[in-house]
């Protein structure tokens, strides 16, 4: 079942959302994130799938990038200032259906404002936001799993990293390993034992 929807606008850091979507997914189950262009099959109806996309989901992480608030159609018109916009429609969903919404701001990108916002969504001026840098991608994608973590509690199933301190440890063939940990994550392989005379290929 979908847990968080990756909220994003084509025009405004849409690689950096799927960075974003693909990093975290090594975290946690594959299944757990919903992006429109990784999750919608061919031949699905988008709009319905977006929708129930939204609906499924415990928080919505709207990733919001230095031209999200002012990327324009054809007729110089804001696309989110367009009910028909899928970034606002999607974040009006989320918050009509008390989901969390967590802005994500990429890199110097500014907090929004209440009045530059469209009647509906201008609650997403005072949601506490995270951010997210080039310098400290690694360090910041961290805090954000933790994050989802502490506001999702059942994503705490879905986490596949081995906790901090663990060993993954896999060695094949023959090998002297000597190791000394508090935790062993997964299996240890050594294949099989070879005789000296064997292994020296006589």
């Amino acid at each position: 079942m979908t847990t968080v929807f990756v909220n994003y606008r084509t025009s405004d850091e849409e690689n950096v959302a799927a960075l974003l979507e693909h990093a975290l997914s090594e975290r946690f189950a594959s299944d757990v994130f919903f992006r429109a262009a990784k999750s919608i099959k061919p031949g699905d109806d988008f709009e319905e799938a977006l929708l129930r996309g939204v609906r499924r989901s415990s928080a919505l992480l709207a990733v919001i990038g230095p031209r999200w608030l002012e990327v324009r159609d054809e007729h110089d018109v804001r696309k989110i200032d367009k009910a028909s916009d899928w970034v606002r429609r999607e974040i009006v969903e989320a918050f009509d259906l008390g989901i969390r919404v967590v802005p994500v701001l990429i890199g110097e990108a500014e907090p929004l404002r209440k009045d530059a916002l469209p009647a509906g969504l201008e609650r997403l001026a005072t949601c506490q936001y995270v951010r997210l840098r080039s310098r400290d991608m690694e360090a910041d994608l961290d805090r954000l799993a933790t994050t989802l973590i502490e506001l999702v509690p059942e994503l705490r199933d879905a986490n596949v990293v081995p906790p901090a301190g663990s060993t993954v440890n896999n060695a094949y063939g023959n090998a002297r390993v000597g190791m000394q940990a508090g935790t062993i994550v997964g299996d240890i392989n050594f294949g099989d034992f070879l005789t000296r005379d064997e292994r020296d290929g006589r």
